[in-house]
């Protein structure tokens, strides 16, 4: 069957909708994450996503749910301990997303303003066990 069939079009923003699916964003409390959260959802996604020092996360997950209409909850996890962050996500899989996740961004990280050679031992472990272990 051919691609194109003429009277048959469908919407560009319908080709792109996810609704019906589920997707997890880690660090989606604020920042580049919230944006990605805030468009899985408007998109039609349901979402989950992770927080660590977030005071409002909730908040912003109700936040998100009433201006797009699907499900948005926020769990805490620090993913930095990959086994409290493996049950975490196995967590959200059951409860939030019916055994299964469609979607996983690893957006969770960190940056510290200092200039390269700078860092001290503990600044630089920390940050890359956020943003190259945790994304593993």
């Amino acid at each position: 069957m051919p691609l194109y069939q003429p009277g048959l079009e469908v919407p560009v923003l319908e080709q792109f909708s996810l609704k019906g699916k589920t997707a997890l964003v880690t660090g989606g409390s604020r920042g580049i994450g919230r944006q990605i959260v805030q468009g899985l959802a408007e998109a039609g996604a349901d979402v989950a996503f992770t927080y660590r020092t977030a005071t409002e996360a909730s908040e912003t997950a109700a936040s998100i749910a009433e201006r797009t209409g699907v499900r948005a909850r926020a769990y805490y996890a620090d993913v930095t301990e990959r086994i409290a962050l493996g049950e975490t996500m196995d967590r959200i899989a059951i409860e939030f997303a019916n055994g299964h996740l469609n979607i996983v961004i690893a957006n969770a990280g960190v940056c510290q303003n200092v200039p390269s050679l700078e860092y001290d031992e503990e600044a630089w472990s920390h940050m890359n066990s956020v943003n190259y272990d945790g994304a593993m």
